[in-house]
């Protein structure tokens, strides 16, 4: 059935009126079928009518978040502690430390004097040996009969001397009777002359010979220590082939070179210490006892021997010299020294932190550039950038950076 139009307003007649009352648009009653089908929404519908539907809830959570942080207290920032190094002056002395080889105070290569072959050797490598023990000995057999050989012939001109004094005697004695001529008698005082000669060469070798004999058994020549044995039994040697070598000295001694730098403010009578890598617990004190001179080389050997002894010594020990010198005198003073660790190296340059004291025990973490000098025991030479008594990071440099508050820990 159709619908009838609006009423036309109050007061007026059946037309519109224009401007006053602006016309309403007809609509139309939905049907059953448009009332149960659900409602679409326009894409062109403003979001405030979707916003409504979950900006309560959002603001709701957020709100609840707020307020646990509200309820939770807010823990501090973490203040890091480090350890720090007070800058000070390097001392007017230096220390520098080379490597070095222990080696005995004299060092003898024994042999024998004579050659033969060896019948028995009474060291080995090691030992402890005494002044005169025997250290090897030789068949004696070829020495001995060189020394018979010697002998006989000694006997030999002993007779030819007695012959021939007897003989000068009786030409004497025709000589004065003047049943001699001069000639003869001339004749018989040199062949008494000559047989003398013979004898008293003779008896020199009879004494060769039994030195020879002597020299089969070799001996040592003071106490040592066998460092070195070069022969078996029934080798054949020949005078002067290396036996043994003897360890001796009264102190054992150190050897290391000094770069040429250096070896000028080094001189005999200078005290060093001298320190094995095995044997940790002793430092043995020492004195520079030879420094050489014109080697060719860039560093020059240096000698020290030590004043006290250790029976764990062993020559070629590996050990390290320290030298103690006047540190070179510079215009501005001895320069400041810092642990060589406690400087770090960006691509700005070198750089130390300086922790900057201030209260209840903490301090301020501040950057410094610095330029280095010498590497020394004492630590790095810092030609400028720190003051004397500035507070240098030494332990934590890795979690601390400008700005940072830290604590100072006591050392």
């Amino acid at each position: 059935m159709p619908l009838r139009a609006a009423a036309t307003p109050r007061g007026g007649s059946g037309k519109a009126t224009r401007g006053r009352y602006p016309p309403r648009p007809m609509t139309s009653i939905p049907t059953r079928s448009q009332a149960a089908a659900p409602r679409r929404e326009s894409p062109h519908a403003r979001p405030g009518r979707l916003r409504s539907r979950w900006l309560p809830a959002s603001s709701l959570a957020f709100l609840g978040l707020l307020g646990c942080l509200s309820q939770e207290s807010i823990e501090p920032p973490v203040v890091r502690p480090v350890l720090v190094h007070s800058v000070a002056p390097a001392s007017s002395f230096q220390e520098r430390s080379f490597p070095a080889r222990a080696q005995a105070g004299t060092e003898s290569i024994l042999s024998f004097k004579v050659g033969g072959q060896v019948r028995e050797v009474f060291v080995t490598v090691g030992e402890r040996v005494r002044l005169d023990q025997p250290i090897a000995a030789l068949d004696e057999t070829d020495l001995r009969l060189e020394l018979r050989q010697a002998e006989a012939g000694y006997a030999e001109a002993r007779a030819r001397d007695q012959n021939a004094r007897a003989e000068f005697e009786r030409m004497k004695v025709l000589h004065d009777a003047e049943a001699a001529s001069d000639n003869q008698l001339d004749s018989a005082q040199t062949k008494s002359i000559s047989a003398r000669a013979n004898l008293q060469a003779q008896a020199q070798a009879v004494a060769l010979a039994k030195a020879h004999l002597g020299y089969a058994d070799l001996r040592a020549p003071t106490d040592g220590l066998i460092a070195a044995v070069e022969i078996a039994v029934n080798e054949n040697v020949r005078a002067g082939d290396p036996i043994v070598m003897l360890n001796a000295g009264g102190m054992p001694e150190v050897a290391f070179d000094v770069p040429e730098n250096l070896i000028g403010s080094i001189s005999r009578g200078q005290p060093a210490t001298v320190r094995f890598t095995t044997i940790r617990d002793a430092v043995f004190p020492a004195e520079i006892i030879e420094v050489g001179v014109g080697t060719g080389r860039s560093a020059f050997p240096v000698t020290a021997r030590l004043l006290e002894s250790d029976d764990r010594l062993r020559a070629g020990m590996v050990a390290e010299a320290t030298v103690r010198f006047a540190r070179r005198q510079r215009p501005g003073g001895q320069p400041l020294v810092v642990p060589s660790f406690s400087v770090a190296e960006d691509h700005e340059g070198r750089f130390v932190y300086v922790a900057v004291a201030g209260e209840e025990g903490l301090a301020e973490i501040r950057r410094k550039d610095v330029e280095t000098g010498e590497l020394s025991v004492e630590g790095l030479e810092i030609e400028s950038g720190l003051d004397a008594g500035d507070q240098v990071v030494i332990a934590g440099l890795r979690f601390v950076e400008p700005g940072m508050t830290v604590r100072i820990l006591e050392p």
